[in-house]
C-alpha cells in the first residue's frame, strides 16, 4: 500500500459497460430485503444485532469474486433470500383454538412465538368485531429468546351472548407489523354467570330453609315427651287427691 501512494498519479479512463440485468435485479432485492430487515430489527434493543451481519452479507454478495462463478453466485443470493425470509419469520403470534367466555370478566391467554437467539420488545393489539365484548386493545409484551411466551389480555363482557371475533396484530415499539395477523373467535355466555350466581341463592336458600324445617321438627319431637310426662304427672296428683278426699 505504501509503494501504491508513493508512485505517480496516472490518468485513468473508465469505458462504458452495459449492467448485467440479472445482477441489477438481485441488487434491488437485496436492498429492499435489508430495509425490511431494518425495520423488523426494530423490535431488539440493539437492531445492529441483526442490521450489521445483513449488511455485511450483501456487501460479500456484491463482491467481484462471483463473476466467474455465476452458478454459485445464484445459490448463494437464494440461500440469502432464503434467511431472510426466515429471520423475519421468526417472531409471530401462536395459533390459539377457539374460546368460550362463560362469565362477565376474565384474561384470555395467547402465544407468542419468538424463534430469535434474543428477547424483543413487541406490542399486541386485539381488537373486537362486537361491542358486546370489552377488550384491552393494547398490551405490551417481552418475549423471551428461543420460546413462546404467554400474553395475558383482560376482557369483560356486556350484555348479551354471542361470538365475537378477535383480531390480532403484532407491532414493535416503531409501529412495524410483526409476523400476519391471527383472528380468534370468542363464545361469549355472559349470562350464565348471573343464572349461576341465581341458581346458586336459590340452592342456598332452600338449604337454609330445610335446616329450618328440620329443626322444628327435632325440637316438636323431643318436647313431645316431655309434654307426656307432665300430663301424666298432673293426673296422677289429680287421682291422688280424689282419694285422700
Amino acid at each position: 500500500m505504501s509503494d501504491l501512494t508513493a508512485a505517480p498519479a496516472r490518468p485513468v479512463t473508465i469505458a462504458d459497460a452495459a449492467p448485467h440485468p440479472e445482477r441489477v435485479t438481485a441488487l434491488s432485492q437485496l436492498t429492499e430485503g435489508e430495509r425490511t430487515l431494518g425495520s423488523f430489527a426494530s423490535i431488539l434493543t440493539d437492531p445492529a444485532l441483526l442490521t450489521g451481519p445483513e449488511r455485511a452479507s450483501i456487501l460479500q454478495l456484491l463482491g467481484g469474486g462471483w463473476i466467474e462463478d455465476a452458478e454459485g453466485w445464484d445459490a448463494a443470493i437464494a440461500a440469502h433470500r432464503e434467511a431472510t425470509r426466515t429471520t423475519l419469520a421468526a417472531v409471530s403470534i401462536a395459533p390459539s383454538s377457539n374460546i368460550n367466555l362463560a362469565g362477565t370478566v376474565a384474561n384470555l391467554g395467547f402465544g407468542v412465538r419468538n424463534d430469535l437467539p434474543w428477547p424483543v420488545d413487541l406490542t399486541l393489539i386485539t381488537r373486537p368485531d362486537d361491542l358486546r365484548l370489552e377488550v384491552q386493545n393494547t398490551t405490551s409484551v417481552v418475549a423471551h429468546a428461543s420460546s413462546t411466551t404467554r400474553v395475558t389480555v383482560p376482557v369483560r363482557a356486556k350484555i348479551g351472548n354471542g361470538e365475537v371475533t378477535l383480531d390480532l396484530q403484532l407491532y414493535s415499539p416503531t409501529g412495524v407489523s410483526i409476523g400476519s395477523s391471527q383472528s380468534v373467535t370468542v363464545n361469549v355466555h355472559a349470562d350464565w354467570e348471573a343464572i349461576g350466581l341465581t341458581a346458586l341463592g336459590i340452592a342456598i336458600g332452600g338449604f337454609l330453609v330445610l335446616g329450618l324445617i328440620r329443626t322444628v321438627i327435632a325440637r316438636r319431637r323431643r318436647a313431645a315427651p316431655e309434654a307426656a310426662a307432665e300430663n301424666t304427672s298432673d293426673d296422677k296428683h289429680t287421682h291422688d287427691d280424689r282419694e285422700a278426699t
